[in-house]
């Protein structure tokens, strides 16, 4: 018996019926295996998927609200700035002003009332008006004219308040030419208010219009600039950094 037992065992159909028993089960291990690695792996690369699509969402949104903020910021400086320069172009050369010749004393007090000048000061400017008429518009002119000035520095002065308080948002070289712009448009507001309201004449008229024509031009340069960086490619947004993808290749 225990040499027939060993004739089976021995036999070429019992080996190949074993070697084919520890093939499949080889096999289907391997399978196993393998399908755990691949779902583990799916997992993962899940996770990567969904991590990477909620840090592209993140990047719309910060650059959404970058853009917008922006945009919010460029648009009121350059409103202030460009109200500031108004003004104070306003105040050279033809200004539409009454005569006041045809004013009568309550006409004149009402004007100067609407244009918010003090009670004092509006007696002070009226009290010769029945004995000295024409110095008496003279003395209220000038004064108007010394109140518009006042009117332009203050504008620049909000306008380079804005500025200053916004710079954190401001580009470098848009910073300097805004600075030179202000540093411009200061001198040009001294030497006309020098010339015209003080009746100075420290400076030639054409170096005054040479000042003009440089802020100008920095002006110019300013709306370029701010509409260059508020048109910015958002590809260059977006490869500043790598996607948690990206990082995974990599590493």
């Amino acid at each position: 018996m225990k040499t027939v037992w060993i004739s089976l065992l021995t036999s070429a159909g019992f080996i190949g019926l074993i070697t084919l028993i520890f093939r499949i089960f080889a096999e289907n291990s391997i399978k196993t295996i393998f399908q755990k690695m691949i779902e583990k792996y799916k997992h993962k690369l899940n996770l990567i998927i969904e991590k990477s699509k909620f840090e592209f969402q993140r990047k719309i949104t910060d650059f959404t609200l970058s853009i917008e903020l922006k945009h919010s910021i460029y648009a009121k400086l350059f409103e202030l700035i460009q109200i500031a320069n108004g003004m104070l172009e306003g105040l050279i050369g033809f200004r539409p002003v009454p005569s006041f010749e045809e004013y009568g004393k309550d006409d004149i007090v009402k004007y100067l009332e609407d244009h918010e000048i003090v009670k004092g000061m509006i007696v002070e400017l009226t009290e010769d008006w029945e004995k000295e008429n024409k110095r008496s518009i003279e003395k209220i002119k000038e004064y108007l004219y010394m109140i518009d000035f006042q009117k332009a520095n203050n504008a620049r002065i909000d306008a380079n308040n804005y500025f200053s308080k916004k710079l954190l948002y401001i580009s470098d070289e848009l910073e300097l030419l805004i600075k030179d712009f202000f540093l411009s448009l200061a001198k040009m507001h001294v030497d006309w208010e020098t010339q015209i309201v003080r009746k100075y004449h420290h400076k030639n008229i054409k170096e005054i219009f040479e000042e003009g024509k440089k802020k100008n031009e920095l002006l110019k340069k300013i709306k370029d600039k701010m509409k260059g960086e508020l048109s910015i490619d958002t590809s260059d947004y977006f490869n500043k950094t790598d996607s948690p993808s990206e990082k995974q290749e990599k590493d």
